[in-house]
């Protein structure tokens, strides 16, 4: 694709996420009619020579389906410029490595990434698309998310507290095009800067680089060290928490002096792992795939009444 129509295409992905999220059921038509090409567990396109071979089959489409006739509308999404630099960065960094991760070649991951040009709140999650040519077959490979067994995409799609959207577009060199999709729930400030200098080329993407040039926050110290430990295989949830305990239990507490307490309505009655005095909270959420299956990281940073933090941070692999 000319690298001219990206632009344009990047709105349109943007569109096509407002158009499913609130009206659902406009996709299934679409989708009944991608099954119709199925032979076995290939999809043969009208006027392609080759086939598209997937995982599921035609079962995940129409699984897909009876999940859009009882989904909800919801809000649209903005697409903000600021934002799609973010996802651009990323596009463009495992692009040409051929790359097929939410890790960055300097071992960055979505929030640190869309930090360099904004300040986010409320969610923050990233999809990534390989091979589609048109936002309509982005949304298709997303919603349907077929291989993937807890649909994550999917969810990153419908999730409700999403309000912008950033895409980035770039040539893919084993699977032609990548689109980076970056989503969070809401934006205080614009930072208004271009990314520094490209990653070093001989930084792998799976190794967790901290910079030595600038400073990093006590929070950011310990969501880095929480993620080096969650990038070792054979960690399991349980071996994890008691890790937690003995080396990070003195971290969690974060003081956070420039915050003034704010005098609000406490509680969070739906969530079991919000702390006493909680009055606000950011929720990160990093899906990776590995080798063993899905891996998704959810991070929960609460701020208390007294403006000290505290993070959660629980696992979810799916096999």
């Amino acid at each position: 694709m000319n690298k001219s129509k990206w632009e344009q295409l990047k709105k349109d992905v943007a569109k096509e996420h407002s158009k499913i999220r609130t009206n659902p059921k406009s996709y299934i038509p679409i989708l009944e009619k991608v099954i119709k090409y199925f032979k076995g567990n290939v999809i043969y396109k009208p006027g392609e020579n080759t086939g598209y071979m997937t995982n599921e089959g035609k079962s995940a489409y129409e699984e897909c389906i009876r999940f859009l006739k009882i989904q909800k509308p919801m809000g649209e999404v903005i697409y903000d410029e600021e934002l799609s630099k973010a996802a651009q960065d990323h596009a463009d960094d495992i692009g040409p490595a051929g790359i097929c991760d939410h890790y960055g070649s300097d071992g960055s991951l979505m929030d640190e990434r869309v930090e360099r040009y904004v300040e986010w709140d409320k969610c923050i999650s990233e999809n990534i698309d390989f091979g589609s040519n048109t936002a309509e077959e982005i949304i298709i490979s997303l919603i349907v998310d077929d291989g993937i067994a807890d649909r994550g995409h999917r969810h990153n799609i419908f999730q409700p507290d999403s309000k912008y959207i950033g895409v980035g577009i770039a040539e893919h060199s084993e699977y032609r095009i990548v689109t980076v999709i970056d989503y969070v729930g809401g934006i205080s400030n614009y930072k208004k800067k271009k990314s520094s200098k490209k990653p070093p080329n001989d930084l792998k993407s799976d190794n967790l680089v901290k910079s030595n040039k600038k400073e990093v926050n006590d929070e950011q110290k310990t969501i880095k060290n929480l993620k080096e430990i969650l990038t070792k295989n054979d960690i399991s949830n349980s071996a994890y928490q008691n890790i937690l305990n003995d080396e990070f239990s003195d971290k969690l507490n974060i003081s956070n002096k420039n915050k003034k307490n704010q005098v609000v309505n406490l509680g969070f009655p739906d969530d079991p792992d919000a702390p006493e005095g909680a009055i606000s909270c950011k929720i990160k959420i990093q899906t990776k795939t590995t080798g063993k299956g899905i891996e998704k990281k959810i991070i929960k940073i609460y701020t208390l009444q007294d403006g000290s933090t505290e993070t959660i941070l629980t696992v979810e692999t799916t096999y």
